[in-house]
């Protein structure tokens, strides 16, 4: 078997055990055979999988999280040109975002965190000083950090004037659960979801309860699994949500 195939069949792997771990295994399965085509944007590490023809220049984008991999949020304008807004309060990832995308007018880069509240808290430092995620929740058990300012989605989008979002990316290092839990009680609306699910790392039984309970919510909002690959995982919008 060649290198190229068995990294495929790696990464379907686990893509499979993450739809199992969130109780969208079948849904998973009939993604991969959907009709619907499929889009990746972006570097091997950092990119994702949307849906082919559902953004258009007038298409509103946030992405959160944006580490020295900024691939994705920049191939969306160049592909649809539309406005990206990105949040990251990491200074390397500041810094990166100042070097690579100063000159991009259309992408609109904020030094703060998405958080469930607003306010300043904790960002716990990875293990390796060579890498730049850092986490709130903590995802790596260190000890060093920093602080930073946060908000909720629904505060940054009432300071931007947005009322509803075309594309969200969450990549929050073990957020995930705290930031989707807030957005499920508010009213934001999102067309694409797109959510790395870094808590499910731990494999911890309240961990795998709680990111289930989580797909269990937006699937009742009306979401549908569209594509997972690896810990990614692309959610769209396609019906009324239930109550």
């Amino acid at each position: 078997m060649s290198t190229a195939a068995l990294t495929k069949l790696r990464s379907a792997a686990r893509s499979s055990l993450t739809a199992a771990e969130l109780g969208v295994f079948w849904p998973y399965l009939r993604s991969v055979t959907s009709a619907r085509r499929k889009l990746r944007l972006g570097s091997e590490y950092g990119g994702w999988t949307i849906p082919e023809g559902a953004l258009s220049q007038s298409s509103l984008c946030y992405c959160v999280g944006c580490g020295e991999d900024i691939t994705f949020d920049l191939a969306l304008i160049e592909r649809y040109g539309c406005e990206v807004f990105a949040f990251d309060p990491t200074p390397r990832a500041a810094h990166h975002v100042r070097r690579v995308a100063g000159h991009q007018a259309k992408y609109h880069f904020k030094p703060v965190g998405i958080w469930s509240t607003d306010g300043t808290v904790k960002f716990f430092e990875p293990r390796n000083a060579a890498e730049v995620s850092h986490s709130i929740t903590n995802l790596q058990s260190t000890s060093s950090y920093i602080t930073v300012p946060v908000v909720t989605l629904s505060g940054a989008l009432e300071e931007n004037s947005h009322s509803r979002l075309s594309l969200l990316k969450l990549d929050i290092e073990g957020a995930e659960a705290n930031v989707l839990d807030s957005i499920l009680k508010s009213a934001v609306e999102i067309d694409i979801l797109l959510v790395e699910f870094d808590g499910l790392a731990r494999a911890g039984v309240a961990e795998l309860r709680r990111a289930r309970s989580i797909m269990g919510r937006l699937l009742r909002r009306g979401y549908e699994v569209f594509w997972i690959e690896g810990r990614n995982v692309t959610l769209t919008l396609t019906r009324p949500a239930r109550a």
